[in-house]
């Protein structure tokens, strides 16, 4: 199932007249690679988004909007241990 960070992803490749193996190579991975976060099936790893946001030079709060659907496509449970007792 496609994430939303997917969609924008593609959406940003396509308005930029970009193939996966554009933005491949732009941040040095395969096409195999962005097709796969693209379509949900892979988590996008900081640097990945990194790389992304300087590429395509996102910035104040575009940039924040776009790490929050990075954040929300991540599958995670977190746990707050602070306060917990060691046993």
């Amino acid at each position: 199932m496609v994430s939303n960070l997917g969609k924008y992803l593609r959406k940003l490749r396509i308005d930029h007249d970009m193939t996966l193996r554009d933005m491949a190579d732009c941040l040095g991975v395969s096409a195999a690679y962005v097709s796969a976060i693209e379509l949900g099936k892979r988590a996008a790893p900081a640097p990945f988004i990194e790389g992304i946001a300087y590429h395509f030079k996102i910035k104040g709060e575009a940039l924040e909007e776009f790490k929050k659907l990075a954040d929300l496509s991540q599958p995670s449970i977190k746990i707050n241990l602070i306060g917990v007792n060691e046993q």
